[in-house]
């Protein structure tokens, strides 16, 4: 069996924030530390606690039906006393009443969902001591089977009456999977919806249908595609997705060719910090020749809008799978003699559908290339399987290239949470479980898009 909060706090936050270890005052007070570093790594340095349960109650992070046990409501008790707070009759989470509530697990694992993993993994090894704990009280590596160490008894769960969703008997014995998104368009999904553009990612994706036998509970986070330039963001809206923990890309789709005033904002969109890289631009040979040609003339354009440090993010799609290692060997004489793109350049090959040609070949040429497989992998014929099981494994990322690709039968639009439908369908070619594809990808996006060279 596995126990998601013991993998919360071996993976993903520091040991001592878990409340059934014995309180101490030096305890709660670094605790409190630590939520405040958490939520200026998730809203900016001049962030507060308050700040944090508002994120978290505006976005409805955290859903009906979870209970707060003894152990929990005694530590954020303690929060209260030692930080002068009211304590509330009761604590809530949804929505979240009080700042101490944030010590509750599920609100760690939305935080957590929302810290790059480089964050992640220097919040857990700045706070990783356990300050006076013996070492009966400490937490040891525990295995899925083993429990907590505990201060008394957890009680079990209270029904809620009535919950607004299904609740499993058992809440705490789902596991919690992390997972990356490599390439979505919010824009398009935010149309396809009838959404405005303010509208969040969790907004989108409670207006779409998911799988509700995973057996585990999925926290998508990934990369936000603009491409066409009447919804490009404003810098106001690149700073808010950034701060909602979603990576930022921005182009121009090959069939979009540019006007010099288009070209001349994407430009000054590339200098802004949190947009990590430059995309979609490429070839689209589903065209006419003329359209074609005009491609390419625009892509050797836009790749000198690129900052070295940056990611390129490139469309390959030939006219017909016949034509597939043709479009790839064309983009590639295209960056390597025409446009002379430097060997160590960041490259993600979306929506990739080539064959093990092409994945040496790219390599070969730019080591750095990383190769997104989308839900066309449900279509995949034997040739491009055994590209798929070429890829290095620390080049492999998964992309819904949402609202494109639906992955869920009845529901016309694909979307970030949808992800473990392309995952299942990858780890069943490349003879993983679907957990390990999904974990392996998440550290591959978290890795390959943090922001270089700022």
């Amino acid at each position: 069996m596995f126990y998601p909060k013991v993998h919360l706090f071996q993976k993903h936050v520091p040991p001592l924030l878990d409340t059934h270890l014995q309180l101490t005052p030096q305890l709660t007070a670094i605790r409190l530390d630590c939520l405040r570093r958490m939520a200026q790594a998730i809203n900016g340095e001049s962030s507060t606690l308050q700040d944090l349960v508002e994120y978290l109650n505006r976005h409805r992070l955290i859903k009906e039906g979870w209970v707060i046990t003894t152990d929990q409501r005694e530590a954020m008790e303690d929060a209260c006393k030692q930080e002068g707070w009211e304590v509330p009759q009761p604590f809530t989470l949804v929505p979240i009443n009080s700042c101490a509530a944030l010590l509750h697990w599920r609100c760690l694992t939305a935080m957590a969902g929302h810290l790059p993993f480089r964050v992640r993994t220097e919040i857990r090894r700045e706070y990783q001591g356990l300050p006076h704990v013996t070492p009966e009280q400490s937490l040891p590596h525990v295995t899925p089977e083993q429990s907590l160490p505990r201060v008394a008894p957890e009680p079990e769960p209270e029904k809620t009456s009535p919950p607004t969703e299904t609740v499993p008997d058992s809440l705490d014995q789902l596991e919690v999977v992390f997972a990356f998104d490599s390439h979505f368009h919010l824009d398009r999904l935010q149309d396809c919806l009838w959404l405005d553009r303010k509208s969040t990612l969790p907004e989108v994706q409670r207006k779409l249908p998911d799988s509700t036998d995973l057996g585990f509970h999925l926290q998508v986070s990934g990369v936000v595609v603009f491409c066409d330039p009447p919804t490009y963001p404003t810098q106001n809206d690149v700073i808010r997705l950034d701060r909602e923990g979603l990576k930022i890309i921005v182009g121009a789709h090959p069939k979009n060719i540019l006007a010099p005033a288009d070209r001349e904002k994407l430009q000054s969109i590339m200098q802004w910090p949190e947009v990590v890289g430059l995309g979609e631009i490429g070839l689209d040979y589903t065209m006419n020749d003329d359209h074609c040609y005009e491609q390419r003339l625009q892509m050797v354009q836009l790749l000198k809008l690129l900052p070295p440090h940056k990611v390129l993010v490139l469309h390959i799609r030939p006219r017909n799978p016949k034509q597939t290692k043709y479009a790839y060997n064309s983009g590639l004489e295209l960056l390597h003699y025409r446009a002379g793109l430097a060997s160590h350049q960041l490259i993600q090959l979306h929506c990739f559908s080539g064959c093990s040609v092409s994945v040496r070949s790219w390599l070969q040429a730019y080591p750095n290339t990383h190769f997104s497989i989308s839900g066309s992998v449900l279509s995949f014929d034997a040739e491009r399987k055994k590209a798929l099981r070429d890829i290095p494994r620390d080049r492999l990322l998964l992309e819904t290239d949402a609202p494109y690709f639906p992955l869920l039968e009845g529901c016309a639009q694909s979307a970030p949470h949808h992800i473990h439908v392309t995952a299942t369908k990858v780890a069943t070619i490349l003879g993983l479980e679907v957990r390990e594809v999904l974990a392996l990808t998440e550290a591959n996006g978290r890795r390959f898009f943090e922001r270089q060279g700022q």
